[in-house]
């Protein structure tokens, strides 16, 4: 079967004018220093390491990248670098894709990473009992073959042109050891064995999590460092307190404000727009919610412009819809501006008072965003009870359990619209609202399967309409963070595209 292939060895793309010009002559780059220990104050503590477990929050991310490589690294524009797979192959149908494996990568303790492994992966997904929140996802696999050492082939019920997008490069397609997790069992969220560049020697819950240098490593000459210490500090007060006292090296933060704090203080910051809004979510099995008008109402008394003034100083952007700025998929969706006359009229409409309990974070910024929220709602005759968790519970009451009525919230969008489905289909693995459209349902299925660049942009405009009329969930202002670090600390890279806060340490060096 004549197949398309996606991925070699990497992606560039340059414009004649860039390709013709006369570089200037740029100082040179000071050469790596080997070495060193790094102190990182994470936003949260991690809940997991293990890739199958709930591990999509920004201080898990962090220690994953550490500990493990991604089988493809997905850029902002969509394209695919190679990492663990140095090729992906399709099927013109989109329902066979062929995946060819880097060869000679082994995993920490020392076994082969091969086609074996990335199966066993895969299949331990799969299973109901390993209760993984990309189960939906997963199950669109109806076939796992390993015809070579360094060849996996996945077969899919039906085609799906952006498998590459939505599985491959997923944090939950991170591969661990088989022979750890068999050996670790229930504890293998603490006792991780990846093939990245470096290897976990302490999981100490609220304290620390240690990693040090793999030696093994396949990309010859890294990492630069010999060794990290992650640490949680989730107030963000004590950990730039942290980092000014020379307690830690490097922080994240998703308050921009702290950025300027740090360069008055003499650090260096980085600001990142991440693909994503914060938001909040609703449930939408439960009144007053599985109204729209309600939810209607809730968008139209948020004053985005004001929100963002009074949470970043003006340095962030408002949300508006699930798909990034500039996207050609948005279709000119009206999605809910501020109109507290309009969302009164709704209300009255509805004729009951309406009364719920908001999640948000316990942090300082958590709470400030909620009683934002909270005076805006009122304003227009709606009550919202505060309830402030730390991150793990905040995920768990949303994420694992569904049990809320509104929650503050984080999500990515992805450089190819696909994502809408997880989110919003009624079968997404993200859509823990519980919202359901059939119509929405029925396009975001049709342009799934399609290839075709024309029903696939048709679809995603007409879907996004439809969750502009439906709001599903009420958008605030687009995700934004900031990675804080001594000027000792070398080579940051820019933060991942699924996270503001998300760095990798691999070419990271401290400058002694």
């Amino acid at each position: 079967m004549r197949t398309q292939r996606l991925l070699g060895a990497g992606f560039c793309a340059l414009t004649l004018a860039q390709s013709l010009a006369a570089p200037a002559p740029a100082a040179p780059a000071p050469t790596p220093q080997a070495g060193g220990t790094l102190n990182v104050g994470l936003y949260a503590q991690p809940a997991t390491l293990d890739p199958a477990g709930r591990s999509g929050d920004a201080g898990s991310q962090a220690v994953l990248y550490a500990v493990y490589d991604p089988l493809i690294d997905i850029q902002r524009d969509g394209s695919y670098h190679s990492a663990l797979a140095t090729s992906v192959e399709r099927s013109p149908d989109s329902r066979r894709w062929t995946v060819t494996l880097r060869q000679g990568v082994r995993f920490h303790d020392g076994t082969p990473f091969n086609a074996q492994a990335v199966a066993a992966h895969f299949k331990r997904l799969a299973d109901p009992d390993t209760r993984c929140t990309c189960l939906p996802t997963v199950q669109a696999i109806t076939a796992i073959e390993t015809p070579a050492p360094d060849t996996v082939v996945f077969r899919l019920a039906s085609g799906w042109a952006s498998f590459p997008a939505q599985v491959l490069g997923a944090s939950f397609a991170f591969i661990p050891s088989p022979t750890a997790v068999a050996a670790a069992g229930a504890d293998y969220g603490i006792r991780p064995v990846g093939t990245g560049p470096f290897k976990l020697v302490q999981f100490t819950r609220g304290d620390r999590i240690v990693v040090e240098r793999n030696a093994a490593y396949w990309r010859a000459g890294l990492p630069h460092l010999e060794r990290i210490v992650f640490r949680p500090l989730p107030d963000e007060q004590t950990r730039l307190q942290s980092l000014r006292a020379g307690d830690i090296d490097l922080m994240q933060t998703i308050n921009p404000l702290q950025a300027e704090q740090a360069r008055a203080a003499g650090l260096q910051a980085r600001i990142n727009i991440g693909l994503g809004s914060q938001m909040v979510v609703l449930d939408h099995s439960r009144a007053p919610f599985s109204d729209p008008r309600v939810r209607r109402a809730l968008a139209l008394a948020v004053n985005r412009e004001a929100f963002v003034k009074l949470m970043t100083n003006g340095i962030c952007r408002p949300g508006q819809g699930p798909l990034g700025e500039g996207s050609p998929y948005d279709g000119q969706a009206p999605w809910p501006g501020y109109d507290p006359k309009t969302a009164r009229e709704l209300l009255a409409a509805y004729g009951k008072p309406v009364a719920f309990e908001l999640l948000t974070l316990a942090s300082p910024e958590g709470r400030k965003q909620a009683e934002i929220l909270q005076r805006m709602w009122r304003a227009v005759g709606v009550q919202a009870r505060l309830a402030p968790l730390d991150l793990p519970q905040l995920i768990d009451r949303v994420l694992a359990k569904k049990n809320f009525e509104a929650a503050t919230w984080v999500a990515q969008e992805y450089p190819d619209p696909d994502g809408l489905f997880e989110g919003f289909h009624s079968r997404g693995r993200f859509n823990y609202m519980r919202y359901a459209n059939p119509q929405l349902d029925a396009l975001l299925e049709l342009a799934r399967v399609n290839a075709d660049p024309k029903v696939r942009l048709e679809s995603y405009q007409q879907a996004n309409r439809i969750l502009a009329e439906d709001a599903p969930v009420i958008f605030l202002m687009r995700k934004i963070g900031a990675i804080i670090h001594k000027p000792s600390v070398r080579n940051v890279p820019p933060a991942q595209w699924a996270g503001v806060q998300i760095f990798r340490a691999t070419e990271i060096w401290l400058q002694k």
